[in-house]
């Protein structure tokens, strides 16, 4: 056996759907189709006149969003445009099969606060994360 690492192939594609295919419903009941399962990556953005005033990158997998990346313009703060991002993402989610929303973020950032003011509980401490800072993995529930 050799073991290396590849680019995307679609020979590995094929593999691994068929492989799955034999186990899904042994763990999860049922047969779920495949586009459940693939990544999707989703893009929403917050435009004020011609600007961008703010921006959500995320991940939908197996009914999950991850919300890797939200940032709102410094001076645009506090005037909801977070909120109405994860808003729109969240019903996203729901139109899509999706039961829930995880994030991390700084242990001692004050979006911390943000997040457990939109639902966001905290599941658990990650410490020395990202950059070896601690964070916090959040999560919220939809249905």
């Amino acid at each position: 056996m050799k073991i290396k690492q590849i680019k995307h192939t679609n020979n590995l594609f094929k593999f691994m759907l068929e492989e799955w295919k034999l186990i899904h419903p042994e763990h999860y009941g049922e047969e779920l189709d495949y586009s459940y399962w693939h990544t999707q990556r989703l893009y929403f953005e917050a435009i004020e006149g011609k600007k961008i005033i703010g921006g959500l990158i995320d991940e939908f997998f197996g009914g999950v969003l991850y919300i890797p990346e939200i940032i709102v313009a410094k001076k645009n703060r506090g005037k909801n445009i977070g909120g109405s991002l994860i808003k729109k993402a969240e019903n996203w989610v729901k139109t899509h099969r999706g039961h829930e929303v995880f994030l991390y973020t700084g242990k001692n950032w004050t979006e911390k606060i943000f997040y457990l003011t939109l639902g966001y509980q905290i599941v658990s401490e990650v410490p020395r994360f990202y950059s070896k800072i601690d964070f916090v993995l959040m999560r919220k529930f939809l249905d």
